[in-house]
């Protein structure tokens, strides 16, 4: 039972911008109080184990964890493309720092800033002056699969729109799905 949505909502993402994806979904969040970085370097061993061959991540830490470091870099190592968000902090003071946030500003992982339907950047993606790269994609009122115990704000019992660069990162993995696909 999903006592989030959030994950329920970005695989739902996958799944609608590539419908013939064989997706595996991880629980590495029990609530909404937070994800403990030891949970999601297991259920990526898990992946490394089942080569799995793109790992979208919407969730991060200000701080580095060493052992989710170790295993994202195992992860490259077996040709796992690895997609994460950036957080959702917008302008800080001290140039972005806390918008950078982790396993987003890892150099093995692609980050992911968020979109209006238009292409122009959102307005809560962190702004920096950094050398990394940054892709975006499309992050802001995608619907998608929620659970149908959860609240639907006006939509279709069972989806909602959401927005976001944890909503922007299954979008890319999604495009990254259809192009593996094709290239297969």
């Amino acid at each position: 039972e999903d006592k989030v949505g959030h994950g329920t909502h970005c695989a739902g993402i996958i799944l609608q911008v590539c419908p013939y994806a064989d997706v595996h979904v991880y629980r590495v969040a029990q609530d909404d109080k937070g994800i403990d970085p030891k949970h999601v370097a297991d259920a990526l061993e898990d992946a490394i184990q089942e080569n799995i061959d793109i790992v979208s991540m919407s969730f991060g830490w200000y701080d580095q964890d060493k052992h989710l470091q170790e295993v994202i870099e195992k992860a490259k190592d077996k040709g796992i493309l690895m997609f994460a968000a950036h957080s959702n902090s917008g302008e800080w003071s001290d140039g972005g720092r806390f918008g950078r946030t982790f396993p987003a500003r890892a150099d093995e992982v692609i980050a992911i800033d968020s979109s209006d339907a238009d292409g122009r950047p959102s307005s809560f993606n962190p702004s920096f002056e950094s050398p990394m790269v940054r892709f975006i994609a499309l992050g802001e009122s995608v619907r998608s699969a929620y659970p149908i115990n959860f609240p639907n704000d006006g939509d279709e019992e069972g989806y909602r729109r959401m927005s976001g660069n944890s909503v922007a990162a299954p979008v890319a993995a999604g495009i990254a799905g259809l192009i593996l696909e094709f290239a297969r």
